[in-house]
């Protein structure tokens, strides 16, 4: 019964005529959660490959492990584990561990006499594989054992899922068919699976992913789910998400975030079940590191043609890419290769072959082969990118043309900050950048500060030149009288400076300045300054000093 109670909250219908094993159902992981399940499409999240077995292909070459736990009411409970391992450029494979506890049930008899209790729970295993079929298309199927207790009854059965992931610039489109099968087998039943069919898109824009999705399951009406993931910095996101789900308790506003450090990621999400309440979903990820792809050692084999295949990848992302391969040795030459083509050398002399690599936007690379009869070498050659973007330019004052000491900083792809040089005319320079979206802010000391954004294309160089405008301001000394109150023509001087500026600069030295500072902020405070206007600066100018700088 309690399992019914679920399955009819969760799912919206009253568990008559429905799927069995809920299980396959669930939203994975507080990602899939916060974003009102709206996966397929979106390859980034630990889970993800669970909603689409294709996008085991979204981290690349890197390894990882991720657990999450979710906990109900009556000691409801869910279990989830994933890893992912890349198996060779462009093929990957994933394993994931499902559980779910209905807590402890009491079985009753007809007659009303008590049996015990016992503990219904439903597990599922699964195993995926993902291909690159073309440039921008990966196709993946997955297999799944399922098993679930119903005290008297327990079913068995196996189900299997198909997905496709298509990526077109800057969006993703995910198509899924899932729990593909037979019946889910018990002692003198059967039931039918939950099939699923999923439509799901990603579009990224600038530092927030929107992801949408559309999911059929069998004996259920339509539902859809949106989600944003908002990057706030390198190491916080927030997501959001709205399910909408016709007849069910499972719809609404829902969220979480993920916070990362190092290798470690902590997700979190918080979905409202209504009769169920907030329901909390808490996950952790841990990055494992990049699988190296090692390229096969020479083998000596009898005598006989020798054979030398040749192909080239991006170092980080595994993807095959066009290469001009330059040939030295035992024979020479100058090879094009197009993305994932192969260079197959046959026949070769003994003797050492020299190899250098090159690709647009990419920094080249040497390696040597020792070719001895019968040899049958296959070589991978991994590129890096090029980080060859350059931004430059001079920053000066709006009005006189003088060069300025300014700070720019940058964020985007790669951040930080630089300073202009007032001897060289204002002059900066943003070295070896990575393509992308940038932000640059220029502030300089009596300046109003400057926003700049623009689209930095890979080896490319940019100018842009700042002229910055000075901010009107006023530098006064203020007085202390002998009982350490302010004097009169002080207190005329700031009333005068509060009617006319916005912001102001507390400066002091000497072992009274703090206390003095602060006596002048709660002065300026009690007539009308915003507190977040008012900053307390110490200087070191060898004499006791207190004065105040006023801008706007």
């Amino acid at each position: 019964m309690l399992k019914l109670l679920l399955l009819a909250i969760i799912t919206g219908t009253d568990g008559a005529g429905t799927s069995a094993f809920p299980l396959l159902m669930l939203d994975y992981g507080p990602g899939g959660a916060a974003l009102a399940g709206a996966l397929t499409a979106y390859p980034l999240s630990p889970f993800s490959f669970l909603y689409n077995p294709a996008n085991l292909m979204g981290k690349g070459r890197r390894r990882y492990i991720a657990v999450e736990h979710r906990e109900y009411f009556a000691g409801i409970r869910d279990e989830l584990l994933v890893y992912r391992l890349p198996l060779a450029p462009g093929r990957y494979v994933g394993l994931g561990a499902l559980y779910t506890g209905y807590g402890s049930v009491e079985r009753w008899s007809e007659e009303g006499d008590y049996l015990g209790k016992y503990s219904p729970s439903e597990f599922a295993l699964a195993l995926g594989l993902t291909q690159r079929v073309a440039e921008n298309l990966w196709a993946g199927v997955s297999f799944k054992v399922l098993y679930e207790n119903l005290a008297e009854a327990h079913g068995k059965g196996v189900a299997g899922d198909i997905g496709f992931l298509y990526r077109w610039k800057s969006a993703i489109f995910g198509l899924s068919v899932q729990n593909l099968g037979p019946t889910l087998r018990y002692e003198n039943a059967r039931a039918f699976l939950p099939r699923k069919v999923s439509f799901g898109a990603c579009y990224r824009y600038r530092k927030t992913d929107v992801v949408f999705n559309l999911v059929k399951f069998r004996d259920l009406t339509p539902e859809a789910g949106i989600g944003l993931i908002i990057d706030l910095s390198r190491s916080l996101s927030v997501r959001l998400g709205y399910k909408v789900r016709p007849q069910s308790d499972e719809r609404g506003l829902r969220g979480g975030f993920s916070l990362r450090k190092g290798p470690f990621s902590f997700d979190y999400a918080l979905v409202d079940y209504n009769l169920l309440g907030l329901t909390h979903h808490v996950g952790l990820a841990v990055d494992l590191g990049v699988q190296k792809f090692k390229p096969p050692k020479p083998k000596i084999k009898k005598p006989g043609r020798s054979r030398i295949e040749i192909a080239v990848f991006d170092a980080v992302k595994g993807d095959p890419i066009p290469a001009d391969v330059y040939i030295s040795g035992v024979i020479s030459g100058v090879h094009r290769l197009g993305a994932g083509e192969k260079l197959i050398l046959e026949d070769l002399s003994q003797g050492w072959l020299r190899l250098r690599v090159q690709s647009q936007g990419y920094v080249s690379a040497e390696d040597s082969i020792l070719v001895v009869a019968g040899s049958r070498i296959k070589k991978d050659i991994f590129l890096k990118k090029l980080r060859s973007g350059v931004i430059v330019g001079f920053v000066r004052d709006s009005e006189t043309g003088k060069a300025i000491s300014a700070t720019i900083e940058y964020q985007g792809p790669d951040s930080g900050a630089v300073r202009s040089n007032p001897a060289l005319g204002g002059v900066y320079s943003i070295k070896n950048l990575p393509g992308g979206h940038y932000v640059l802010r220029i502030t300089a000391d009596g300046y109003h500060e400057s926003i700049d954004s623009l689209y930095l294309k890979e080896g490319e160089r940019i100018d842009r030149n700042y002229l910055l405008e000075k901010r009107a301001e006023e530098i006064v000394r203020v007085g202390f009288g002998r009982s350490g109150g302010l004097t009169d023509s002080s207190r005329k001087g700031l009333l005068s400076l509060a009617r006319v500026y916005d912001n102001f600069e507390i400066i002091y030295s000497g072992e009274k300045g703090l206390e003095r500072a602060e006596t002048i902020r709660r002065f300026l405070i009690a007539q009308g300054v915003d507190p977040d206007r008012i900053s307390i600066v110490k200087k070191d100018i060898g004499t006791s000093y207190i004065g105040v700088r006023a801008y706007r």
